[in-house]
């Protein structure tokens, strides 16, 4: 199976798309907020990245469901060599795909939604206690496996981590014990910390995906990497040929 691959070209693309829709999204609400035009023909709520079940939502479950594909091939690969980490990569790879559908069916929201009026005695304690104690015993269960990987990957995995957590967890932190009334109000300044906190996360999965393909193109022994120059200009394609992979 050959796959045309360029680790950066993709990287590019996707942070641009998950710009372009945080930027949209804004548009949307500078419209609503300070022009009087809530809806827009429908395309505020179409881009709107605190709506679910829009192209925004979409996109965020395009890119984990990606994710979690490269690290299925990486484990496949990882489980020919007899690798002690290839459980690591497919854990990995599961987390990713339960994320996208998370993503897609908002399977949290509906949890939290059925937890009614319990969930806000625990916004401010337990609830944010047990986030923490997940994160503890995913780290400590993954530091063997992140030390041992190359050092350019360590760091990108880390930013990833970083900008995703940030995103995820970091400002919904904030928004409940320090910034309540603007995170949780409906003005314009409250949509920009939402805007802000799901750009992060898709720019934190898009780093995910950097890294992840270029450990596939420089770090795997079944995968080989030639070069071709183009001819009209300065332009490298990357063709990664990806042996056994599905046989």
């Amino acid at each position: 199976m050959n796959v045309l691959v360029q680790p950066k070209r993709v990287a590019q693309i996707l942070a641009v798309a998950a710009t372009s829709l945080a930027l949209i999204s804004i548009a949307g609400q500078f419209a609503k907020y300070f022009l009087g035009k809530g809806r827009l023909w429908g395309l505020t709520g179409l881009f709107n990245v605190d709506y679910e079940n829009n192209i925004p939502t979409l996109f965020a479950a395009f890119i984990l469901f990606l994710a979690s594909i490269l690290l299925f091939l990486v484990a496949s690969a990882k489980q020919r060599q007899n690798d002690r980490f290839t459980n690591h990569w497919r854990g990995l790879s599961i987390l990713f795909l339960y994320l996208s559908l998370d993503e897609l069916l908002s399977i949290h929201e509906t949890i939290n939604k059925n937890l009614g009026e319990n969930l806000q005695s625990w916004q401010s304690g337990p609830w944010d206690i047990l986030n923490s104690v997940l994160i503890s015993i995913f780290v400590l269960a993954y530091i063997n496996f992140f030390l041992r990987l190359p050092v350019k990957i360590q760091r990108l995995f880390f930013i990833a981590g970083s900008l995703f957590v940030l995103g995820a967890l970091g400002i919904e932190l904030a928004c409940v014990h320090h910034l309540s009334n603007i995170c949780h109000g409906s003005g314009f300044t409250a949509e920009i910390i939402i805007t802000v906190e799901e750009l992060l996360e898709m720019i934190g999965i898009t780093v995910f995906i950097y890294a992840v393909l270029l450990y596939m193109n420089s770090f795997l022994n079944e995968i080989n990497i030639s070069v071709v120059k183009s001819t009209s200009s300065s332009t490298r394609e990357l063709t990664a040929k990806y042996k056994n992979l599905l046989d």
